[in-house]
């Protein structure tokens, strides 16, 4: 009987919604890893990873530490809770198509920080996912999931995250910036529901006569005022133009609810 290594591969947060997932993956007889789920799913049937979920980076776990896994010569409360536990190595591109991307940090920026980071939106905050040394006021990630996923750039320090740069969508072609456009503000129809899987998901959908209050982000989210659900569930919001935006709710939980942009008038999920 041939015997074979396993593994865990983990991709510790979704961009897509909350929480993440942890599957197996064994070594075949031509050395190539081959992910299942572990008493869930054979190997030809697994799915974890597909086309509509968006993975910002996957890593695999390892029995010895990974001295390059996680910043060095740094105090332990400046390094996020998931570079901690060094046993990781990244297999993003094992997985996904990636893109290293290049982060020029403004000049105006108090760098007395050595690291970068990139964090995701998931359960109502954003959360670190990857780290890049800074050198000359520049920051290169590797091997970034780009399945249109928004990233934000940030610093770590005191168990913090501290916004550093304008948060931006990253596709196989192109990285985006998103910047909201202070000066020009104008009114905007909202129909309200979250999107998952690629599928309009009306969990939580609100009730009229419910208060809403739309945000949009610079550098933090920064309220656009607060609307009462109608009948016609159509929310109505004075906000700047070009903008990542957050709808909340004073009636249930946010903790599933997702950024968009607006083109064209529509709201556009991420």
């Amino acid at each position: 009987m041939r015997q074979t290594a396993v593994a865990v591969d983990e991709c510790p947060t979704w961009a897509h919604r909350n929480s993440g997932h942890q599957w197996n993956a064994f070594l075949d007889a031509t050395t190539r890893w081959i992910p299942f789920g572990g008493a869930e799913t054979n190997p030809d049937e697994f799915d974890v990873i597909n086309d509509s979920v968006k993975a910002p980076k996957i890593f695999r776990h390892t029995f010895s530490f990974q001295e390059d896994f996680a910043p060095k010569n740094i105090a332990n409360r400046d390094i996020p809770p998931i570079f901690r536990q060094k046993n990781r190595i990244d297999v993003t591109s094992e997985y996904v198509n990636t893109s290293d991307i290049t982060i020029a940090l403004d000049n105006s920026i108090e760098l007395n920080n050595d690291i970068l980071y990139l964090a995701v939106f998931n359960a109502d905050q954003w959360k670190i996912v990857s780290w890049a040394s800074i050198n000359d006021g520049n920051a290169t990630f590797k091997q970034m999931g780009n399945n249109n996923i928004v990233y934000l750039p940030v610093f770590y320090r005191d168990n913090k995250i501290i916004p550093a740069a304008p948060p931006f969508i990253l596709t196989p072609k192109e990285k985006t910036p998103i910047i909201p456009n202070l000066s020009e503000k104008e009114y905007v129809s909202l129909k309200y529901y979250n999107k998952f899987y690629d599928i309009e998901w009306h969990i939580g959908r609100p009730k009229t006569g419910w208060k809403m209050e739309l945000f949009y982000w610079d550098n933090q989210w920064i309220s656009c005022g607060t609307q009462v659900v109608k009948a016609d569930r159509v929310l109505t919001f004075k906000a700047p133009t070009d903008g990542l935006y957050l709808i909340r709710s004073y009636n249930f939980a946010n903790t599933w609810q997702r950024i968009f942009t607006i083109e064209n008038g529509e709201q556009v999920w991420f």
